[in-house]
């Protein structure tokens, strides 16, 4: 980073992040950004104080750039460039802007009205100040942004701010216009992104609004009346490279409650991806969304799969939304979407990938088994089982009757319900009778047991035991023991 004169004071920097082909309309896109990795209360303002010296700013440049474009963070930002390459002032709004806030270094990155600040290129702190802003309580004030190219460098700009509040709102808004690809470059040779270049109103603009009331205002910004520090005036902007942000600040503490922004015409980027970009423990059966535009003339190609690369699965899809069917459980997919106008124009999105969650089915209970603990050979005996399941899905049962047969799977069955299966045995000795149950998914239990007494008495003992019962009909205890019964 580079230190600044105390006098100086780091610019607002609020990234739009659309990429954009021409488009021969007049429609506005909103930059929603709100599907993001995060729950925010608002958009985020961030405003960059910058100058076309500053290495460390050229880097800023593409790092805040980059974390804008990912989808990840519900933000706007605008690049302040308040200094030349010479160190001479460049833009004397961006200059008033910096001296309101005083910074230290550069490039230095107000947050909300200084809620949070950066001053360096310090990309790993970026989330934290992003989240720490977004997550905050703020007035439950709504704002919306309509642009309309008029040709000729002009704009016709329309403002509307609604307060939901029970109370007075008092506030104050800036409105900056930036160019998308800014036509002043860093110290490295690279372009500026949302490059400042005038307020649409003048700067701080104050505002008071009753308990459920609208404030609406309008501008025609005539690019050729406006000029920086140079002599070069803005009449050469073009409508495909414009964004305008709206910002409003209430009174109390002069932090953001709510930031829009709006470019004119074009085929967006896709962005804003849900699930979000880098997302885990997806749900299997989500569906894929973004954002795109402008209008509904726009179509897109979505690729789709496991591969690093993904394939593409769909064309000229016309929703920004897209049923992948049921994904795998834990598995990491990846994805991107490519937007088309029917002027054969077209906007490629970065290549997101997120993870889908562990299985969650757990198995049925062990189950439990009842019957006779013992019986005869050749005679049918009925055993009853049950087992839960936690997930409610049915079962099936699988016995082993200990004498190398088996059921199969049984079933499905509900879960809780008692079941029977019979079994006959051919042979003597005790067995151990083994079930298992399984869910509809496949998630099987351990094995319940119990044991189970065959007869010792063989066919030829059996008939031989009846003639001599015939004969001794008092004796039958004696017998029994006798033949091993």
């Amino acid at each position: 980073m580079r230190k600044i004169l105390p006098f100086l004071v780091v610019g607002i920097l609020v990234l739009s992040g659309l990429g954009a082909v021409a488009l021969s309309n007049d429609t506005t896109q909103s930059n929603d950004n709100r599907q993001g990795k995060y729950d925010y209360t608002h958009t985020v303002l961030v405003e960059v104080g910058t100058a076309q010296w500053c290495g460390p700013c050229a880097s800023w440049n593409t790092n805040i750039y980059n974390t804008y474009n990912s989808g990840s963070y519900d933000f706007e930002y605008v690049e302040m460039i308040y200094s030349d390459h010479n160190h001479n002032i460049l833009n004397t709004l961006a200059y008033s802007w910096m001296n309101s806030y005083s910074p230290q270094y550069i490039p230095a990155s107000i947050f909300d009205g200084d809620y949070q600040r950066l001053e360096g290129n310090y990309p790993a702190q970026l989330p934290g100040a992003l989240n720490a802003c977004g997550q905050r309580a703020v007035n439950d004030i709504d704002a919306s942004l309509d642009l309309t190219w008029l040709g000729d460098a002009t704009i016709l700009i329309e403002i509307e701010i609604i307060n939901h509040e029970s109370t007075q709102y008092n506030g104050h808004i800036r409105v900056p216009i930036s160019e998308l690809v800014s036509r002043y470059d860093t110290a490295t040779g690279t372009d500026y992104h949302h490059g400042f270049l005038d307020y649409a109103f003048p700067m701080n603009q104050a505002i008071s609004i009753a308990p459920g009331g609208t404030y609406t205002n309008s501008v025609t910004w005539v690019g050729a009346n406006h000029h920086d520090n140079h002599g070069d005036d803005f009449g050469d902007i073009t409508e495909d490279n414009i964004q305008v942000i709206l910002a409003v600040f209430n009174n109390q503490n002069n932090y953001v409650d709510e930031t829009v922004a709006a470019t004119i015409g074009g085929v967006y980027t896709p962005k804003n991806p849900s699930p979000a970009d880098g997302a885990t423990n997806v749900d299997v059966n989500a569906d894929l969304s973004w954002t795109g535009g402008p209008g509904s003339e726009i179509t897109y190609d979505v690729y789709f799969g496991t591969e690093t690369n993904p394939p593409l699965v769909v064309s000229d899809h016309p929703d920004t939304t897209y049923d992948p069917s049921t994904m795998d459980y834990e598995t990491t997919y990846y994805w991107k979407i490519v937007a088309w106008d029917d002027q054969g124009n077209s906007a490629e999105g970065p290549v997101w990938h997120f993870t889908t969650m562990n299985n969650p089915n757990e198995p049925p209970s062990v189950p439990d088994i009842s019957g006779p603990s013992k019986g005869k050979i050749g005679t049918s005996y009925k055993f009853d089982f049950v087992s839960t399941d936690p997930d409610g899905d049915d079962v099936y049962y699988f016995v082993d009757w200990g004498d190398g047969t088996n059921s199969g799977w049984l079933g499905p069955y509900a879960p809780g319900a008692t079941e029977s299966a019979n079994h006959v045995w051919s042979g003597k000795g005790v067995v151990l009778i083994k079930a298992k149950a399984k869910d509809e998914h496949g998630a099987e239990s351990d094995w319940g047991t119990m044991q189970f007494s065959v007869p010792r008495v063989s066919m030829l003992t059996n008939a031989l035991f009846m003639k001599l019962l015939e004969r001794f009909p008092h004796a039958f205890p004696i017998l029994r023991h006798l033949l091993g019964a």
